[in-house]
């Protein structure tokens, strides 16, 4: 099993959308992450109606 590792920015929406929607069966929402070989990497909780792309640069 692999460590999911949060980064701050992506934490951050995750607590403040899921507290929104933890009363509804809905989540709008997608996760931006990339599988390193020994964790994942979670980047962004993005909400599917968002702008596309505003995560690319955590990327970097």
């Amino acid at each position: 099993m692999k460590r999911l590792r949060l980064e701050s920015s992506a934490r951050a929406e995750l607590l403040h959308e899921t507290k929104y929607y933890e009363t509804t069966r809905r989540f709008p929402f997608s996760a931006v992450y990339r599988e390193e070989p020994a964790e994942i990497v979670v980047y962004a909780i993005r909400p599917d109606a968002k702008e596309p792309g505003y995560w690319l640069p955590r990327t970097r």
